[in-house]
């Protein structure tokens, strides 16, 4: 349900075009689907997510693209959904690139259907600058500061702006490029989006831009929901789920609240993540770099799924 903070803006046309045209294809490569917008970016503040959304192309071509945040950061979900894609296997990986500036990277995807807009590649954790690398402890001892801020911040909204183009490819299938134009108004309506959520939520954005460090799981996260919390009555009926949870975390590192950002429910699957993130999960606080505790939050994303 969308409270009294949620409402929809629309985002015109940026006023200088770039010149930075859509990627060459190779000679032997299908002719690619090349889709100019057919609407405005519209913008969705809701209470737990922010989403940014576009349609391109028309006719049996209309695709319906949206990047969506659940936390200030780089990395976002991401839907394309389209008669381009109804040839395209039901999970594989895709080859994306996001404009001419950064590298094109694999991503997996699943493929599902977003109301009439079918099918629908479904990707979660993409960023414009590719997969996160784990961080080498040894870079620390050079005494180098880290680039990304509490939120894993690094790119730029100059680098956001040279985003002009999307391309998505997979196999041998004709690539699917949306012509966005350059991208760094709306996201910079993003990043405005997801300070308000986090406002909204009670937490403190200023001390939170000041963080040390983010609340830290103690023990096992995986002890926290196990194979023996699927709900039986869904177990039996067969039904798989994933749910994307939210725990507002006290400055004494215990959890006050559990919130459920997006679920694919039946609604067994949020009531049973809540239970067990609500006796189980143990936090070491948010800290300041004034070394001040202060209430946070941690979020996690739960799969039930049947083994075949």
């Amino acid at each position: 349900m969308i409270s009294e903070r949620a409402l929809k803006a629309s985002i015109g046309a940026v006023a200088v075009a770039s010149l930075l045209a859509p990627p060459a294809i190779a000679k032997d490569a299908p002719e690619p689907i090349r889709l100019k917008p057919s609407s405005k970016w519209h913008v969705e503040f809701a209470d737990d997510s922010c989403r940014l959304a576009r349609f391109f192309g028309d006719g049996d071509q209309k695709t319906l693209f949206y990047i969506e945040r659940y936390e200030p950061g780089d990395r976002f979900s991401m839907v394309a959904a389209g008669e381009p894609f109804k040839r395209w296997t039901r999970r594989s990986e895709v080859m994306v690139r996001f404009g001419p500036t950064f590298e094109e990277n694999e991503w997996t995807y699943a493929l599902g259907n977003v109301g009439e807009h079918k099918p629908a590649l479904i990707f979660s954790y993409v960023r414009f600058d590719g997969p996160e690398e784990d961080s080498d402890d040894d870079d620390e001892s050079e005494g180098l500061e880290a680039v990304a801020d509490v939120f894993g911040q690094t790119v730029t909204p100059e680098a956001e702006k040279e985003v002009s183009w999307i391309q998505l490819r997979y196999r041998k299938k004709p690539p699917v490029i949306l012509e966005t134009g350059s991208m760094g108004d709306a996201m910079k309506v993003m990043r405005n989006c997801t300070d308000d959520m986090l406002q909204y939520w009670g937490i403190d954005l200023e001390k939170h831009r000041n963080l040390a460090k983010l609340p830290e799981p103690i023990g096992d996260v995986g002890n926290w929901v196990r194979s023996r919390d699927y709900p039986n009555d869904l177990l039996r009926k067969g039904y798989q789920g994933l749910v994307q949870a939210r725990l507002s975390v006290d400055a004494n590192g215990r959890p006050s609240d559990c919130h459920i950002q997006q679920s694919t429910r039946p609604e067994g699957f949020d009531i049973a993540v809540c239970l067990g993130l609500m006796q189980k999960a143990k936090f070491s606080p948010a800290v300041t770099k004034d070394g001040e505790k202060v209430a946070s939050y941690w979020r996690t994303a739960v799969r039930f799924q049947i083994p075949r």
